[in-house]
């Protein structure tokens, strides 16, 4: 299950933090929205996962 591993990996924000690495900040805003979209489609997502 590729996918919901992604809606909590947040590893740019380890990065950004933990690191003082700034190089991924540009790909926070995309990597977040999935967040949304996740939550908007929990029924569906949940009906997908269960099959």
């Amino acid at each position: 299950m590729q996918a919901p591993r992604r809606l909590n990996d947040f590893w740019m924000l380890r990065w950004h933090y933990e690191r003082g690495d700034t190089r991924a900040d540009p790909q926070f805003p995309a990597a977040s929205a999935l967040v949304v979209w996740w939550t908007e489609e929990y029924d569906a997502v949940c009906g997908a996962l269960a099959e």
